[in-house]
C-alpha cells in the first residue's frame, strides 16, 4: 500500500473499479488538470499500481517505455488487458432462457 491506497489485483476486483477509486484518491492530493497535473497523475498510477501490472504495462509498451506514454494511453492499455470485449454470443446465451 502506497499513502493510503493498495495495488491492483484483478482476482479482487475490476480494473474499472481500481481506476475508479484511485480519481477520487487523486482527487485528494488536489492535482492539477492537464500538462503537469497528468504526468502527476501517471506517476502516482505507476507508482501505486503494483509490479505485476506495473511489468505488463512496461512488456505493452516496448519497445518504449511508459514514460514516453501518456496518462490517457496508459489507461486504455490497462483497460484493454483487464476488461477484454465481451463476447455478444456468450452474453446472448445467458440471457437466453435454457441458455440457448
Amino acid at each position: 500500500m502506497s499513502e493510503g491506497f493498495c495495488t491492483f489485483d484483478p482476482v479482487k476486483e475490476t480494473i474499472t473499479s481500481y481506476l475508479n477509486r484511485f480519481n477520487h484518491f487523486l482527487r485528494t492530493k488536489e492535482l492539477p488538470a492537464g500538462g503537469d497535473g497528468e504526468e502527476l497523475r501517471k506517476s502516482w498510477l505507476l507508482r501505486v499500481i503494483g509490479a505485476g501490472p506495473g511489468n505488463t504495462l512496461d512488456a505493452w509498451c516496448f519497445p518504449d517505455t511508459t514514460d514516453t506514454k501518456i496518462y490517457d494511453k496508459i489507461l486504455a492499455l490497462l483497460r484493454s488487458h483487464f476488461e477484454p470485449a465481451k463476447n455478444k454470443n456468450s452474453e446472448r446465451k445467458i440471457l437466453t432462457p435454457g441458455g440457448s
